[in-house]
């Protein structure tokens, strides 16, 4: 039995069409645990209704916590086998978990990954189902060279919903309290726990952007150090276990610590000054140049001539 863990917080626009997508999976072996994490009277009367429609569906009524809480407390509450993740105000593909389960299973992997579909609350019908081609192509991936996933396949990767996991992965490993990018904070040890992972090709998740009240379309300052932090941990993690590839990580690092500067210049925040001291201690670092080539070492050298110039140049590369 898979446990699909869904904590709520102020999604009542999208709830309901996100449990439904839950509840119509073509692989029905599911049980439902629906967190309220002290939202709205609303929502949490929709969670109640589902209840008394469908036994497969429990929720658990608290007080607001935070997504990390939610999560761990799903995770105990949890009586399946395999545990899947779903955000609130997403929905999924009706043959999601059937064919993440096939994949798990035929390959023998710990973790089962598809493809993440964006979708956009502004448009008129972001209902994308039917027109997903299900081409459920795979490859695996094992042991430590999963964390090169964290760098070529970031957001695939790293976020928990768009994944099947054995439940025993998460024995030794909780979500981070008090802190934001919580996925950030974990997917490399969880990656670590699990040794192997099978991959697809198809789009099966549908990640919501652009929500008003989402925490991550909101300036916060706390929010990018929590997320230069994650970054930190996850490097120290990776050259701890001796992997070859570990300076990657910390070109990775870099590009966060750019980013995060961008972000606070534009919003007038004096911030900017921490993630430019901790771009130079970072580059500083014996072989980080070789290890991020020629191209990146070049974007590198812009950003400290002419940081103005060096995001016009990456607004002109994406098309903006």
């Amino acid at each position: 039995m898979i446990s699909i863990i869904v904590p709520i917080f102020h999604t009542e626009k999208y709830l309901e069409k996100c449990i439904l997508s839950i509840l119509n999976q073509t692989y029905s072996n599911i049980e439902v645990l629906l967190i309220d994490d002290g939202t709205t009277a609303l929502e949490a009367r929709i969670c109640d209704e589902f209840v008394a429609r469908d036994s497969r569906v429990k929720v658990i009524h608290k007080n607001n916590e935070g997504l990390s809480v939610a999560r761990n407390t799903g995770l105990i509450h949890a009586k399946g086998e395999y545990i899947g993740f779903v955000d609130s105000d997403d929905y999924i593909h009706p043959r999601m978990y059937e064919i993440l389960m096939n994949n798990l299973i035929n390959t023998k992997s710990n973790i089962s990954i598809c493809n993440v579909e964006k979708i956009y609350d502004n448009e008129q019908n972001n209902n994308k189902t039917e027109f997903v081609k299900e081409k459920n192509e795979i490859r695996v991936i094992q042991n430590q060279d999963l964390f090169d996933e964290l760098s070529v396949n970031h957001l695939n990767t790293v976020i928990m919903c768009n994944k099947l996991w054995k439940k025993e992965v998460f024995n030794k490993i909780k979500f981070p309290i008090n802190k934001y990018h919580e996925d950030e904070f974990v997917i490399h040890e969880l990656l670590y726990e699990a040794k192997s992972a099978v991959i697809s090709s198809a789009k099966l998740y549908f990640y919501l952007q652009n929500r008003r009240h989402s925490i991550i379309n909101q300036y916060n300052n706390i929010r990018f150090r929590d997320a230069y932090e994650a970054f930190e941990v996850r490097s120290r993690f990776i050259e701890n276990i001796s992997y070859p590839n570990y300076l990657q990580a910390r070109v990775d690092q870099v590009w966060i610590s750019i980013d995060n500067y961008h972000k606070c210049k534009l919003n007038y925040s004096s911030d900017y000054m921490f993630y430019r001291e901790q771009f130079f201690k970072l580059i500083k670092i014996k072989k980080i140049w070789k290890k991020a080539g020629f191209l990146i070492s070049l974007g590198w050298i812009v950003f400290i001539l002419n940081p103005d110039l060096y995001f016009r140049i990456i607004k002109i590369k994406n098309g903006k």
